[in-house]
């Protein structure tokens, strides 16, 4: 079952992004090291390739790798689906969320977003229960992938979010 919990992320976010760091140190790689699983590690190293500042970041049971991107996006990776005993992660949740534009009604909103949706299906964009905004991506690694995979994802995601950042804040 995948550990993401969205009420959780929505409660705590602003807390997770403002808590200490806990030192980790990423390592290098190759875009055809094979990858079983997602790690905190495997995470950091890719990231740190495309220049961003990285640190995990708690909350309460919860570890996020915590990503400062070159484009100023600040994104949450978290690894899910480690079964009963948190060993093997196979999924890994990206999230980044936006304070909700303040003078958008709700209709405005929803289209903005069901827009953004349809252009890119691939990402999911919603609005969490404080009323903030988020983009999400859900990636798998169920029978293996490769860091360089990992490494397309994160970039991928880092520059939709700044099209999604100029769609909610113009």
């Amino acid at each position: 079952m995948i550990s993401f919990n969205r009420t959780a992320v929505a409660a705590g976010l602003a807390a997770i992004m403002a808590v200490g760091a806990v030192p980790a140190q990423a390592q290098s790689y190759s875009d055809t090291q094979p990858v079983s699983a997602f790690t905190e590690q495997n995470v950091m190293a890719v990231l740190a390739q495309l220049g961003a500042q990285t640190k995990i970041v708690e909350d309460g049971d919860a570890r996020y790798v915590r990503a400062d991107m070159k484009s100023g996006l600040i994104a949450l990776y978290e690894p899910t689906a480690c079964g009963d005993s948190g060993g093997k992660c196979i999924g890994l949740n990206i999230m980044a969320v936006w304070e909700r534009p303040a003078d958008w009604s709700d209709s405005k909103l929803l289209k903005a977003l069901s827009d953004f949706e349809n252009k890119y299906s691939y990402i999911k964009a919603g609005v969490l229960q404080d009323g903030s905004v988020y983009l999400q991506r859900y990636i798998i690694c169920d029978y293996g992938t490769y860091m360089g995979n990992l490494r397309v994802e994160a970039t991928t995601f880092d520059s939709i979010a700044v099209k999604f950042a100029d769609v909610i804040e113009p």
